[in-house]
């Protein structure tokens, strides 16, 4: 990054990771008259949630997908592209860890969401009714609220 001072172009050093509103000093060496403090802002990503030194990143999961297992692409903060099995009967919002692939040394979690094919036709509308009748189990009647 650079910053003008009088006369002077700076170019200033920013550490991998910094934490929004930290404060960086350029010396009085640097500047020819005197200390600059800036204070940086770290703006967020489109895709890519940061806590710390890890990243999440929401990647969209099918019914098919979810059920059966998959592989699926998760991209890095380096821009890259990578392939990670996703295995059958997964929920949504589970996660899961890429290590090393966050800031500085952090991890990148993939966070699965599930998400419903809309609008069906009539051929997966009977299929979908179908695989709800032999498959019909209360999935709420574990929760501690249900009656």
């Amino acid at each position: 990054m650079g910053i003008n001072v009088g006369d002077r172009n700076i170019d200033v050093k920013v550490p991998v990771g910094i934490d929004d509103g930290k404060k960086l000093r350029v010396p009085t060496s640097a500047t020819g008259s005197v200390d600059v403090i800036l204070k940086v802002k770290v703006e967020p990503h489109p895709w890519f949630k940061r806590d710390g030194n890890d990243i999440s990143v929401e990647i969209p999961l099918s019914v098919p997908e979810a059920t059966l297992g998959a592989k699926v692409e998760v991209p890095t903060l380096q821009g890259d592209v990578l392939s990670v099995k996703v295995p059958a009967g997964t929920q949504s919002g589970s996660r899961i860890r890429l290590k090393g692939q966050g800031v500085a040394g952090g991890d990148l979690f993939a966070v699965l969401k599930l998400v419903l094919q809309t609008p069906l036709d009539d051929e997966g509308r009977r299929l979908m009714e179908e695989f709800a009748k032999k498959y019909s189990a209360n999935v709420r009647e574990q929760m501690p609220w249900w009656r």
